[in-house]
């Protein structure tokens, strides 16, 4: 009897710690389009040739600061110098306001909502924060982030919270104020 006991209440810890722990929001959310340069980059827009691609879908924006492009649900992708990604997300804004975005970059980036540029840094650079400051008027939003990687080491983390809110989520995951919409 006592072991039927112990038993039931590991299985009732499990199942309560599995409903705890799981994440039942992540949707892939973020359309990542890599392509392999056939020449160094050193800055954000130059020219080069696509010589390879890979398309993958995430569910928050988020790159290992490292010497290859990593990615916790992908490991490692096979890309370490010379290429570009291209970010895509739809995102519901429930709330008009006041926007704080901070992207971490190693090199660099542009942030565009509905093509208009908010924040941008062109050129290498260790990782390092921009933060970018946006007014979003509810409805659809389109988010596209265009991010350079030329030598050494490389990283892409981004993250955003409503100007009355005090914690940020990564781009890609929803919160009360942003509603991220599943990309297939």
């Amino acid at each position: 009897m006592k072991n039927r006991v112990y038993i039931f209440i590991v299985v009732i810890l499990g199942i309560v710690l599995l409903f705890v722990t799981k994440d039942r929001d992540l949707i892939n959310s973020l359309s990542v389009i890599i392509e392999q340069k056939d020449r160094p980059l050193t800055f954000l827009d130059k020219k080069a040739k696509t010589i390879k691609t890979k398309k993958i879908f995430l569910n928050r924006l988020e790159f290992q600061n490292s010497n290859h492009l990593i990615n916790e649900n992908y490991g490692d992708l096979g890309f370490s110098r010379d290429f570009v990604m291209e970010i895509r997300a739809r995102m519901d804004i429930k709330k008009s306001g006041k926007y704080l975005f901070h992207i971490y970059s190693d090199d660099g980036f542009r942030l565009k909502i509905n093509n208009e540029t908010v924040c941008q840094f062109i050129k290498s650079r260790p990782i390092d924060k921009t933060i970018c400051e946006v007014f979003l008027r509810k409805g659809v939003n389109n988010l596209y982030i265009k991010y350079f990687q030329g030598y050494g080491n490389l990283g892409l983390r981004g993250f955003y919270k409503y100007s009355g809110d005090i914690r940020f989520y990564y781009i890609g995951e929803s919160s009360s104020n942003i509603k991220f919409k599943e990309l297939k």
